[in-house]
């Protein structure tokens, strides 16, 4: 394989078949004008074809076809070679003859790596270009990220900038009261059952989620390293499986980010630290909410709602930053529009109840509890902590990676607590109205 992968440029390899035409054709131009799209960094990009079946779409067969979609010189076509067809598809298991899907799928491998990135997709170039512009390696400069205009002149909730650190955090009062937590609708998990009643005393909670602007001068001032600096790197997902790159961390979270968005790329124990770090900064407690806070604070005071501040998923793009149609993955939501394929600066979309922002969606947040699949079963009625014990952190909200499903205000998510992810963050709460 050697003899035809250039091992110091992106590799794209479109696997095709006559059996694909008529499924293929606007994928297939989209291809074809890949190398205009990219400009100047053309040259780093290797476009190759390959058939899944040499003895059906013999190589006039596929000339024909490329020929049919423009393919012209620039496309390197391999199939005069069965040996190296095979080895190919034997090294990325891809199904042969018969058995391959007619819908079109891509493998890509970054620069001086060996590994391959599978991509299933039928949106022509503009989503493979995305998707292209995601494939990094620790030695070799992204290719660039346009930021578009539209991002630009979007409303600001510019936090960065106040030289006062109590006056960073805007909060907001949460009256005390009882509410029936877990998910009434019948459209959850079962983990978020069975529906309980809890009762809370008040509290205030950040009116957004921490941004990069915020996180930078907790740095400045206390030379943090966060866990993803220190242990190789953050994960993002590709596609097909989570990756963790070492290039990404909450400076460069492999998309474009200004002070004004929410901080990622962040550990548990990252968000545990700036909260120690403004506590003493400005002589006032502040920590992560508990899952019992983040829901009744969610839901605009316990109210039954679906998502945070309405119900019925058709509104989902004023309130929240999702999978929508601007998201570069398949399982996007194509009809709506909340304007940003990746994280939103804070504020962007409309509040819950309470004047909350970005509680359903943009990024999920990190809680205080241990995570426990059967604890809502065992909680106690007034303040409840969580588990004493466990493995994981819980989290909540959903992200600007995921379905209206995952965005539920009832939904309930984990992960390791020193592990670092593109699309989580955090918010803080303070005791007291």
């Amino acid at each position: 394989m050697r003899s035809f992968l250039d091992p110091g440029k992106l590799v794209v390899i479109d696997f095709i078949s006559t059996r694909c035409i008529s499924v293929c054709s606007g994928l297939s131009q989209g291809f074809s004008d890949l190398r205009k799209e990219l400009g100047k960094d053309s040259g780093s990009v290797q476009l190759i074809s390959i058939s899944t079946d040499p003895d059906s779409d013999g190589p006039e067969q596929m000339k024909e076809y490329l020929a049919r979609y423009n393919a012209g010189t620039s496309w390197d076509f391999l199939t005069g070679s069965r040996a190296d067809i095979a080895l190919m598809m034997k090294t990325l298991a891809v199904p042969q003859g018969n058995k391959m899907s007619p819908l079109p799928f891509y493998f890509l491998r970054g620069p001086k790596s060996n590994e391959w990135v599978h991509i299933k997709g039928t949106e022509g170039a503009t989503a493979l270009l995305r998707e292209i512009r995601k494939i990094e390696d620790d030695n070799v400069p992204p290719l660039p990220i346009n930021v578009s205009q539209a991002e630009e002149s979007k409303p600001t909730n510019t936090l960065s900038a106040v030289k006062s650190h109590d006056a960073m955090m805007q909060l907001v009062p949460v009256k005390g009261g009882c509410y029936q937590m877990g998910d009434s609708r019948g459209a959850d998990h079962e983990y978020v059952k069975p529906v309980h009643e809890v009762c809370l005393d008040g509290f205030s909670m950040g009116k957004y989620d921490v941004t990069v602007g915020e996180f930078k001068i907790f740095v400045a001032d206390t030379g943090h390293r966060t866990e993803a600096e220190k242990g190789g790197g953050c994960y993002g997902w590709t596609g097909s499986k989570w990756k963790k790159k070492r290039s990404m961390t909450w400076r460069n979270a492999g998309f474009a980010q200004d002070d004004r968005h929410p901080v990622v790329c962040v550990s548990w124990n990252d968000s545990l630290a700036f909260a120690e770090w403004l506590s003493a900064k400005t002589g006032k407690k502040y920590r992560l909410p508990n899952e019992a806070e983040w829901e009744y604070a969610a839901r605009s005071g316990g109210k039954n709602e679906q998502y945070a501040g309405f119900s019925g998923e058709g509104r989902l793009f004023l309130y929240a930053d999702f999978c929508d149609k601007n998201c570069v993955f398949d399982h996007k939501t194509p009809s709506q529009d909340d304007g940003y394929p990746y994280t939103a600066p804070a504020g962007s979309y409309k509040p819950n109840g309470l004047g909350l922002h970005d509680m359903t969606g943009n990024v999920w947040e990190w809680l205080s509890d241990w995570y426990g699949a059967t604890y809502y079963a065992e909680s106690t009625k007034d303040n409840p902590k969580g588990p004493a014990i466990g493995e994981y952190r819980v989290l909540r909200g959903g992200s600007w990676l995921y379905e209206p499903l995952n965005l539920r205000a009832t939904h309930r998510f984990f992960s390791t607590p020193s592990m670092s992810f593109n699309d989580i963050g955090f918010r803080l709460v303070s005791p007291g109205p």
